[in-house]
């Protein structure tokens, strides 16, 4: 479905879709047991997990290069830089409280194999799932304004 509106842009610009290869690169979700970070090296972004629901990735960026930065300038401070502190800043952050919120819910929600109890499920809960949606999940970068530990 993507590939006749990339070929017509390439043709634009002078280039045949043909003459290259199409590949994908699997995204790497998050979850709250990934590695961040080893001595004198942090990761951010997608490296450390995309939205394990949304699959989204640029927003949650900015909010590990935040948590990152912090790290960073602590560490240049301590004159320390095995980054131990990083993993606990992330999770315990608001980011992290929203992304380990998703990674639970996917764990739930997608090895479920019955449709019927799927849709039975999100009726029931429906109001529920909006409440905490609200709370936990939507809304993060907000909620890391405030300083984080």
């Amino acid at each position: 479905q993507l590939k006749e509106p990339l070929a017509q842009e390439m043709k634009r610009r002078g280039f045949e879709l043909n003459d290259y290869e199409i590949k994908g690169h699997p995204i790497r979700w998050f979850s709250p047991g990934n590695r961040m970070s080893v001595p004198r090296v942090l990761l951010v972004g997608d490296t450390v997990g995309a939205d394990p629901i949304f699959g989204e990735g640029i927003s949650i960026a900015l909010g590990y290069g935040s948590l990152a930065a912090r790290e960073i300038s602590e560490s240049l401070r301590r004159g320390e830089f095995s980054f131990k502190g990083y993993r606990r800043r992330v999770l315990q952050s608001a980011l992290g409280q929203t992304l380990i919120a998703r990674w639970f819910i996917t764990n739930i929600v997608y090895p479920l194999k019955w449709k019927w109890f799927q849709i039975l499920l999100w009726r029931i809960m429906k109001p529920v799932v909006i409440v905490i949606a609200w709370l936990f999940v939507l809304n993060w970068g907000k909620r890391m304004r405030a300083p984080t530990p």
